[in-house]
């Protein structure tokens, strides 16, 4: 994996998860965060992010993989996350058929994270690999640290 620090990066919900939920701790994500950490790398996401990852700590808590306890300092570091989020409700069409329908994307979720990254010309880092393998090949600036480990 390329291990080189850019001065501003966009992350989607799965990079975060697969950094802060026990049981889905990825060495490359955290070394991705930490390196971004201490070069100073301005992180975006859309507004969802936030919501994507509230969302990831609840099905954790549903299911019983997290105390209530954990869940409780989990979702205080999800509040606190050092991510700039943009908002992208008024691009909804530009979104979608730029996006949605050239990529042929099975969601319209990841299609925001993609539209974040292109608008701000830097890659895209994500941990899910359906999304990593769908776009890739024409968006050579997203990229998966597990996949490129």
């Amino acid at each position: 994996m390329t291990t080189a620090v850019a001065d501003r990066v966009c992350v989607d919900a799965s990079l975060y998860i697969a950094h802060i939920m026990p049981d889905e701790e990825s060495a490359e994500a955290t070394a991705l965060l930490t390196a971004w950490q201490h070069a100073d790398t301005e992180v975006f996401a859309p507004t969802l992010f936030l919501w994507e990852c509230l969302n990831a700590l609840r099905r954790a808590m549903v299911t019983q993989r997290l105390s209530d306890g954990n869940a409780g300092l989990i979702r205080e570091e999800i509040l606190a996350l050092p991510v700039q989020l943009v908002v992208l409700e008024d691009r909804a069409e530009d979104i979608w058929s730029r996006f949605v329908l050239d990529l042929n994307l099975p969601t319209v979720y990841d299609a925001t994270y993609l539209a974040v990254a292109h608008d701000l010309r830097c890659e895209l880092w994500t941990e899910d690999r359906r999304l990593y393998r769908t776009v890739h090949e024409r968006l050579p600036w997203v990229r998966c640290p597990s996949l490129e480990a």
